[in-house]
């Protein structure tokens, strides 16, 4: 008689079961195990069948059993589980000898002994043979997967399982028929609904009693299939906040709170940190990841830092400071930052942004105001009051200067001259001042007298008694020259504090071959396909053709272990394609190896034209719109740079305008400018699309051929362009006389450039003492 606890707590033995195993029923008592132990191994999986039946049902099961002198013996058992009064559940059982027919009714039925697996049981219990074919299958198949038993029987067992599962288990199955028993491996089958479901699975071989070979494989299915799309969710909803995080720009910190044992905090433990706060702390992440900030070193317990966290987490309220000051972890100076603070259970997530140079700026056109009360009347810049409402009270008399208003006008019609789509930064100065800023500054269009518009800077401070906004100060100046000369990409501190703060416009995560597996809305701000159209699609087929092997080469330094980034070109919707910057990382696995990528790209466009249009710029003459002459001088070293053989067969044509200063003397610049406008148009008419035309002073012209013969070629196409210089010019409705002198000379196995220009600017200066509008040839 046996009384067993579902834990194997074996509670009560009668004395009887010395005559089964040799063993007293104190022996029992005291080792919960040892009765299991004496069960043959193949059998205790029927023996513990009764541990997780249901309370009140009675079970029946045959087994072997190590009998005193080591034999084995045959043992009926019968089990039922109730529940006590105090709750807990107890087996209560009973052990018999089987007679000799007995043990040869239950060998002959040892086969089919899973048949007396409960129907309702919630697992299911397979027996497989050496072909992998299901000779029989539990009831509860039907439940968990759909199918009837007899769908299954004689099936191959292969058959049922997905097909990531299949590799699984031909590799696992030899390793079960040589006597090893596998518990615990998530498999995922096929459902009789053409779905699937995860079960765990157990299995152990069966063994030939008569040859002591395996004869098939015993498994059983445990559904999992809840828990494990669970935990693939939660996984996955963990990589896109990590990935979210890693793509920030801005430092980013998780803290949880560390309580002592009477619940006040009294430090904090890093649960995550990005790529850029591991970049301003000097650390990695595997440094400090689940480490409180005191063993770090951070020491901010006693600090003002310390007060600010702690306020976060107990009042459970976001935090926000502008421009505080802090003392940094290394170098151990006072730096500005911005910073912002959210709780999160129990802790918060903490962003910062270094903001110390706005923040000096400010304070120096603090500082620079006070001298500008002095200088009023006298300053360059125009100077106005204002009431709290923007209304105009008085206006220096540099407004005449900078617009040609009077003082006395502007009063009354200041505002109305701001350009209507300026005016809403303008007013937004204004309600800043108004809200406690010290000082605020726009950049906007005014109108002139003349009726054209005028670009200024304005820089405003409010003048307050008792903390009141009494009056306002604005102090404007014109950066009209300045803002004709900046290009498309701004230079200013300013913009590119704002590029900075905007930097990362799309968000994005991709599997190990590019595959995209997820990315931000504002995909569709930048190219104008919307996240659904960029999921599936191969991120290597998203970067135009040109600029793929320079991607490659940056995944590459990622796969390497470095961070890289790289800038390139994406097609968008409307079949155009846009610059984009990103930022690329690798997500790696528990192993360290990589599974995918993460990774923020940032629109510059305006960046890439900006430098594209500088470039054009510092090579181009401004009025001609020809090759200036750093340019043809660069292209000149560059043809003297390669062997000789090749830079023959070129030639160069120095050319000057006869009377050029007679005409800006007597006509003006104006048309000065226009006749050399017209020169250049007919000079690059005369050449080919490889030759170089270039300004290279006031009315000087270099023009480099490129493929010529000889010298008597480079001749005849410097008449050529003499004779199209003296036809007749047309400046402002007058015809204008004009000629030009030439020398041309072919370059030479030994020149270099300053000689090779000497000796054409000689041949032109012979063609002037000649008499002017001729060629001289130098040999």
């Amino acid at each position: 008689m046996l009384q067993v606890s579902p834990e194997l707590r074996l509670e009560y033995v009668s004395r009887s079961v010395r005559g089964f195993t040799g063993h007293s029923a104190d022996e029992f008592v005291s080792d919960a195990t040892l009765w299991l132990r004496l069960v043959d191994p193949r059998d205790r999986e029927v023996v513990l069948g009764a541990l997780n039946a249901e309370p009140g049902v009675a079970r029946h099961a045959t087994f072997r059993w190590a009998g005193p002198d080591g034999r084995t013996m045959w043992a009926q058992q019968v089990t039922r589980k109730v529940v006590r009064e105090d709750g807990v559940e107890a087996v209560y059982g009973a052990l018999n000898h089987l007679t000799d027919q007995q043990i040869a009714e239950a060998q002959a039925g040892l086969e089919g002994r899973y048949s007396m697996v409960p129907a309702d049981a919630p697992d299911v219990v397979l027996r497989i043979d050496l072909q992998g074919r299901i000779v029989w299958v539990s009831e509860s198949v039907r439940a968990m997967a759909g199918w009837a038993p007899r769908d299954l029987v004689g099936q191959n067992a292969m058959d049922f399982l997905d097909v990531s599962g299949r590799a699984v288990v031909s590799a696992l199955g030899p390793r079960v028929l040589a006597g090893e028993d596998r518990t615990g491996v998530v498999l995922r089958i096929r459902t009789a609904d053409r779905g699937g479901r995860f079960v765990s699975v157990s299995a152990r071989p069966i063994i030939d009693e008569g040859t002591g070979e395996p004869a098939g494989v015993i498994a059983s299915w445990r559904d999992v299939d809840e828990l494990v799309k669970a935990r693939l969710q939660a996984e996955s909803e963990r990589q896109i906040l990590r990935a979210a995080l890693d793509a920030q720009l801005d430092p980013q910190v998780v803290l949880e709170a560390v309580r002592n044992d009477r619940d006040r905090v009294v430090d904090f433990r890093v649960v995550e940190i990005n790529p850029s706060a591991c970049d301003e702390l000097d650390v990695t992440r595997a440094d400090v990841v689940g480490k409180q900030t005191a063993a770090l070193g951070l020491g901010i317990q006693d600090t003002e830092q310390w007060e600010i966290l702690l306020d976060v987490v107990q009042h459970r309220r976001p935090l926000v400071l502008n421009e505080q000051p802090f003392i940094t972890i290394r170098g151990g100076l006072t730096r500005r930052f911005d910073v912002r603070a959210v709780p999160v259970h129990d802790g918060l997530s903490l962003t910062w942004r270094d903001v110390t140079e706005r923040h000096q700026r400010a304070a120096a056109l603090a500082a620079s105001e006070a001298m500008y009360r002095l200088l009023l009347e006298e300053s360059s810049d125009m100077v106005s009051f204002h009431t709290p409402d923007g209304a105009v009270e008085w206006v220096s008399p540099a407004v005449e200067r900078l617009l040609g208003w009077s003082p006395d006008e502007s009063v009354h019609t200041l505002l109305d001259l701001i350009h209507r789509d300026d005016a809403p930064g303008v007013w937004a100065a204004r309600d800043r001042l108004l809200a406690g800023e010290e000082a605020a500054g726009a950049r906007f269009r005014m109108r002139s007298r003349n009726r054209g518009w005028r670009w200024l800077e304005a820089t405003a401070r409010a003048v307050r008694e008792d903390g009141v906004v009494t009056s306002m100060v604005v102090f404007s100046r014109d950066v009209q020259d300045q803002i004709d000369h900046e290009t498309a990409l701004a230079t200013s501190q300013e913009r590119y504090r704002l590029l900075a703060e905007n930097a990362t416009d799309v968000v994005y995560r991709t599997t190990l071959d590019g595959t995209t597996e997820w990315v931000s809305e504002g995909v569709e701000r930048v190219l104008g396909f919307t996240p659904a159209e960029f999921v599936g699609r191969n991120g290597r087929d998203l970067v135009s053709p040109e600029d793929r092997e320079f991607v490659d080469r940056a995944t590459a330094e990622v796969l390497a272990g470095t961070r890289s980034s790289a800038r390139f070109r994406m097609p968008t919707k409307d079949g155009g394609t846009r610059w984009v910057e990103s930022t690329i990382h690798a997500i790696r696995g528990d192993d360290g190896e990589p599974v995918g990528f993460v990774g923020g790209w940032r629109d510059v466009q305006a960046e890439v034209e900006a430098e594209q249009a500088l470039d054009t710029r510092a090579r181009t003459d401004g009025l001609t719109g020809l090759a200036n002459r750093d340019e043809v001088m660069a292209r000149l070293a560059r043809l003297l740079a390669v062997d000789n053989h090749a830079r023959t067969g070129s030639a160069v044509a120095f050319c000057d305008l006869d009377g050029f200063k007679t005409v800006n003397d007597t006509r003006g610049h104006a048309v000065g400018d226009a006749l050399l406008r017209a020169v250049a148009d007919r000079i690059g008419a005369c050449v080919r699309a490889g030759d170089t035309v270039a300004r290279v002073g006031g009315d000087e012209f270099l023009v480099v051929l490129d493929g010529v013969r000889d010298l008597h070629t480079a001749s005849r196409v410097s008449e050529k362009i003499r004779e199209a210089v003296a036809g007749p010019l047309l400046i402002d409705g007058r015809a204008l006389p004009i000629t030009i002198s030439i020398g041309v000379t072919m370059v030479e196995i030994h020149d270099d450039v300053d000689g090779l220009v000497a000796r054409a600017d000689r041949g032109m200066y012979e063609a002037k003492q000649a008499g002017r509008g001729r060629v001289v040839a130098v040999p």
